[in-house]
């Protein structure tokens, strides 16, 4: 077994929750969500970063985090993502 960071982690989470339907067009305020996975804000801000560097989310203040079509997105985000 492989040891994943705290941000890989919850990466993998809001990736789970984005392809189940959980989050369809949308994720919640970054203070919800990091309450919802149990992690710092530091921590979900990282993982959105990366989640927004691969397309997967188009993030701009004061409207909120909106998903992108899957299109869109960096194949590699789908690379060992257990759906």
């Amino acid at each position: 077994m492989t040891d994943t960071s705290l941000v890989d982690r919850t990466l993998s989470a809001i990736l789970r929750r984005i392809l189940s339907g959980e989050y369809a067009q949308a994720l919640p305020p970054q203070e919800t969500l990091s309450r919802d996975l149990g992690v710092s804000r530091t921590v979900l801000r990282e993982a959105l970063a990366v989640l927004r560097f691969c397309n997967v989310l188009d993030v701009r203040p004061k409207t909120g985090t909106k998903i992108n079509d899957r299109a869109v997105w960096k194949a590699a985000i789908l690379e060992g993502v257990e759906q």
